[in-house]
């Protein structure tokens, strides 16, 4: 157990936590998952299979059973069917006229997300990260000014993938994301992950 003066925030809490640890895999989960099938063997098989893969991570799902994250992708932002995979190829000042879909709300169907594949992102909800990879691209960002884990996920499969990493999703493990914190004041509710989102945009030009 490891106790902090006081409420450092997600990814220092992370960071801090993961420096203690000698494991060649890394879980990061956030406190409000369900599993509801076997994941370890399934997802942990991945990376004998290939040695490009540095991080997976499965599908998940809302308690009411619609998408909360699967096949993340980039697109062009005036045209949707325009998808990459390899968003870093594009130069940095065109990067502004892509932006990205997880799916988010749709309706679960295990024809279109039961797959597997390489993808631009995860969702940090939960993802598995080999170990080897982890000290090459280095601990989770905490320059982003909001600590409550937002875009900084999207920030580190970003260095995942400049790394040289290939990131899996594996749909055919779904866990279920209750998507429960504490209640803000309406106003940071309101604004809540708009400092993170122009610090991404900042940082990678997206």
């Amino acid at each position: 157990v490891i106790n902090l003066e006081g409420n450092a925030g997600m990814v220092t809490g992370f960071n801090t936590a993961v420096k203690m640890t000698k494991a060649p895999y890394i879980v990061r989960m956030d406190h409000d998952i369900e599993f509801i099938m076997p994941w370890k063997d399934k997802l942990l098989s991945w990376f004998g299979k290939d040695k490009s893969i540095g991080m997976a991570g499965p599908r998940v799902i809302i308690p009411d059973g619609r998408i909360y994250s699967a096949l993340f992708s980039f697109h062009f932002r005036y045209f949707k069917a325009v998808k990459i995979n390899k968003i870093l190829k594009i130069p940095r000042s065109f990067r502004r006229f892509f932006y990205w879909g997880e799916n988010h709300l749709a309706k679960d169907d295990d024809m279109k997300y039961g797959v597997a594949g390489f993808v631009p992102h995860i969702t940090g909800t939960f993802e598995v990260i080999k170990r080897e990879a982890f000290e090459k691209v280095g601990l989770f960002d905490e320059s982003y000014p909001e600590k409550n884990g937002v875009y900084e996920d999207l920030d580190y499969t970003l260095r995942m993938t400049k790394m040289g990493y290939n990131v899996l999703y594996d749909g055919l493990v779904k866990i279920v994301h209750y998507c429960s914190r504490p209640v803000l004041p309406a106003a940071r509710e309101k604004n809540s992950g708009k400092l993170n989102r122009k610090h991404l945009r900042k940082k990678w030009g997206l």
